[in-house]
C-alpha cells in the first residue's frame, strides 16, 4: 500500500518566490492550518525518478522509455484517477515509462516546460 504522502507551495509573497512545505502525511498539522486553501498541496506518485527522488504531482520530469529514445518533458499530473504526464494526444501513466528523472517543478521552474 502506498503511503499518502503530500508537499504544500506557498506562492502567496510574489518578491520571494514559491517555497515548498512538506513533505506531509495525513497525519500532520499542515491539515489544520486555517489557511489551507492558499497552499497548493501536490501528493506523491508513489515513484521514485532514476535517482531515488520522490515523485510529485507538479515536478517537471524528463521522460524516455529506453535509453536509446529521446528524452521529453513534461509536469507530471492527476487525471481520470492516475498520475499522467503527456499532452492532450499522448496522455501516458508515469509508470509506462521505464526512464525518469526529476529536473524541477511547476512552481519555480516554468520555463523548463517548452510545450
Amino acid at each position: 500500500m502506498r503511503k499518502l504522502k503530500f508537499r504544500a507551495w506557498d506562492d502567496s509573497d510574489k518578491e520571494k518566490g514559491a517555497y515548498m512545505l512538506g513533505p506531509y502525511d495525513l497525519t500532520d498539522s499542515i491539515f489544520n492550518y486555517p489557511d489551507i486553501r492558499s497552499l497548493k498541496l501536490m501528493q506523491f506518485t508513489g515513484l521514485k525518478d532514476k535517482n531515488g527522488i520522490d515523485i510529485y504531482e507538479g515536478d517537471i520530469i524528463e521522460r524516455s522509455i529506453s535509453g536509446a529514445t529521446p528524452k521529453t518533458t513534461d509536469e507530471v499530473y492527476f487525471y481520470k484517477g492516475s498520475f499522467v504526464i503527456g499532452a492532450v494526444n499522448f496522455i501516458k501513466p508515469l509508470s509506462y515509462f521505464f526512464i525518469l528523472e526529476v529536473i524541477g517543478n511547476i512552481h519555480q521552474n516554468p520555463e523548463l516546460i517548452k510545450n
